[in-house]
């Protein structure tokens, strides 16, 4: 249980949901999981309703895939059921989700029941900010905890999951839901399966995209021309309409026993997860785990494909709209882009995850449009929302108490209000655009106001190391040698992050995987999906050419001739 609490933990948070897993009377099993605290409240106050709502838990009898409930008209939950075998069924519960045009009629529903209840204001205010949602979006939600309905069933199913296994597992959950593209996830499977408490003689990840196989299947422990004979294998045994359902166990040449797992992404074949063991035993005993990963791995494609559409689709979006500002206000365009550059490097500076430094770059290049033009084309949802929160917090009159705003709300409010500095007010104050509202660069000086201490010291601190920024000379060394400006534009094209910088630092320094994970305090296995990571993304293939491409990098930046 306390496995399975913390994999439902961490899909709690990515997913940005409510879960919670019950026994067929309502009773629970784990913890409630929430991604926030109304989340967490709300299920406080409603948890006991489980065992009390007998009319919902008996139209739970028979349900055999992942369905849509109301708890109260308008407001839903998504309930996954899971066979555990010998009768016994467990609820996966995920939620709340409001559906569109039923806000009124859900609070309505609320104030009658939860007028009384101690945190009747908290539970409501938070209630009304949550997002409606249209029926097609509801079914994606339903979708999405298919899987780890699976997962988790899997487990369940399981008498005795090794410890070391669960730990791998839980990595795997962590980890591969982050993947970005099909390549990183393919070095991410080599990485969990290699890391395995187990002898695996081979890993072989093949996605059948349709392109040349060389550049579709990720492997360890093969020879080339044995890796590729194999795929050329794969894709003559599995087509996308003649495909691989479930796992299954194959003596190849050499006497290796392959467990081949597919990848499926709903109903759609993906490719292959393929694992090398030295007895058929081995396979058959790792076998649920491979297919848990391989389960994992389909939804994080998924997820990949999912967003390379909406990537691509937004980027087309953002591009004409800045096209169109350059045309029609070029002050404006080139103030909200350098607000774009100052928020990035701010974001850096302060240590904020990479992912929050691009959220804060493109809200400042979106900030000379109005909220409603942005809103109609579906795209870039988050930045609007920071867009909007932002205009509310130069409202807040600091001697009353303050709502805690985000962060990153606090970082675009304090890039905003910079900009606006420079900005010529007259030139900005013409004829009034349909589409273009400048007022988020013309902001006064008490805008900041609402920032709370910390980040507007911060800020300053920021700009303060900005003023200088004279070349100075620098001894070569591996001291400090990340901080060189040499490597600032060569970090940013690595795309390096500021963790994988850290184990940057230390191969300067000589230091290996073992010393690396004390210093850090992470795992050696960590530190190794880390190097590979950093291989990739420097396209190099061990420590010596890391090292000789940082001195190459600054050596050829100082002039500096051999």
């Amino acid at each position: 249980m306390e496995e399975m609490q913390q994999l439902q933990d961490m899909f709690a948070a990515a997913m940005d949901q409510a879960i919670m897993l019950t026994d067929q009377e309502g009773g629970l099993i784990t913890r409630p999981a929430a991604a926030c605290g109304h989340y967490r409240e709300m299920l406080a106050s409603l948890q006991d309703s489980f065992r009390t709502n007998e009319q919902m838990l008996q139209q739970l009898e028979g349900l055999s895939d992942p369905a849509v409930m109301e708890w109260v008209p308008g407001l839903n939950v998504v309930v996954t059921p899971l066979a555990a075998g010998c009768g016994q069924v467990y609820y996966l519960w995920s939620g709340f989700y409001m559906e569109q045009g039923t806000r009124e009629r859900v609070l309505a529903i609320f104030d009658d029941r939860m007028r009384e209840h101690p945190a009747y204001e908290q539970l409501r205010a938070g209630l009304g900010e949550l997002p409606e949602l249209g029926r097609e979006r509801i079914a994606e939600l339903r979708k999405s905890n298919a899987a780890l309905g699976s997962i988790m069933c899997k487990l369940l199913c399981q008498t005795q999951l090794g410890m070391e296994g669960a730990l791998r597992l839980k990595e795997a959950a962590a980890q591969l839901q982050h993947a970005g593209s099909l390549q990183e996830l393919g070095t991410l499977l080599l990485d969990v399966v290699t890391g395995l408490p187990v002898l695996v003689s081979s890993v072989l990840v093949h996605f059948q995209t349709g392109e040349h196989a060389a550049h579709t299947y990720y492997a360890r422990g093969w020879a080339p021309e044995s890796g590729e004979d194999y795929v050329s294998d794969l894709e003559a045994r599995y087509t996308p309409q003649a495909f691989l359902s479930s796992a299954i166990i194959r003596e190849a040449e050499a006497k290796q026993i392959l467990l081949e797992c597919p990848l499926l992404s709903g109903n759609e074949f993906k490719g292959v997860l393929s694992a090398g063991f030295r007895q058929r035993g081995e396979a058959e005993q790792w076998m649920i785990q491979l297919e848990t990963i391989a389960a994992m791995a389909g939804a994080a494609i998924r997820l990949i494909e999912r967003d390379s559409r909406y990537s691509r689709q937004s980027e087309v979006f953002l591009t004409n709209f800045r096209e169109f500002l350059q045309n029609n206000n070029a002050q404006l365009y080139y103030l909200s882009l350098d607000a774009s550059e100052l928020a990035r490097d701010l974001s850096r500076y302060m240590g904020r995850p990479e992912a929050e430094a691009e959220l804060l770059r493109r809200a400042c290049l979106l900030a000379p449009f109005r909220s409603n033009l942005l809103s109609e084309y579906g795209f870039f949802h988050r930045e609007i929302e920071l867009i909007e929160l932002v205009g509310r917090l130069p409202l807040q009159h600091p001697a009353k108490d303050k709502q805690v705003m985000p962060l990153t709300a606090e970082l675009l409010l304090l890039v905003l209000r910079h900009i606006s500095g420079q900005a010529d007010r007259e030139q900005l104050a013409g004829q009034p655009h349909k589409w273009i509202d400048p007022s988020r660069f013309v902001l006064e000086p008490d805008a900041t106001d609402a920032v709370e201490d910390e980040p507007l010291s911060s800020f300053q601190q920021f700009l303060r190391s900005r003023i200088d920024s004279r070349p100075k000379k620098r001894v070569v060394n591996g001291s400090r040698l990340l901080d060189s400006a040499a490597l600032t534009l060569s970090k940013e094209e690595w795309g390096i992050s500021p963790r994988e910088e850290e184990v940057l630092e230390l191969i300067v320094h000589g230091k290996t995987n073992k010393e690396i994970a004390s210093a850090l305090f992470i795992s050696e296995h960590t530190v190794k999906n880390h190097l590979s990571r950093i291989f990739n993304k420097m396209n190099v293939t061990d420590r010596s050419q890391i090292i000789a491409l940082i001195y190459k990098r600054i050596l050829n930046s100082e002039r500096i001739e051999i």
